[in-house]
């Protein structure tokens, strides 16, 4: 399977999730799951995989606009905050929580 067409699942998946349609979108994490994680002891590898992996396929499909010297404990930062401070859409996916807090945090110049 070529590089191109992985991207572009990914970020259908994200997109799917990013419109948080009425019916529940199977996902491995969602946003609880990955606000745990982000905030326990032990887990920061995991919580930060997972938020590079989605930051990554955001910004390789130009859908947020990272500047240069952004750090991935930056990109943690906005991700939990965001989680913190909307803990009603938690039980959403936590790709799709990822991505709104990213895309308002990093959002490309028109």
């Amino acid at each position: 399977m070529s590089r191109k067409y992985l991207s572009l699942v990914c970020v259908l998946s994200c997109f799917s999730a990013y419109a948080r349609a009425d019916e529940p979108i199977r996902a491995f994490w969602d946003g609880n799951t990955l606000y745990a994680s982000c905030i326990t002891r032990g887990n920061a590898a995991s919580c930060d995989g997972y938020i590079a992996g989605v930051a990554d396929t955001l910004e390789m499909t130009r859908t947020i606009c990272i500047p240069p010297r952004v750090t991935s404990g930056q990109l943690v930062d906005v991700v939990i905050k965001f989680l913190k401070d909307n803990p009603e859409s938690r039980h959403y996916a936590g790709a799709s929580e990822a991505t709104i807090a990213l895309g308002r945090a990093f959002p490309c110049q028109k």
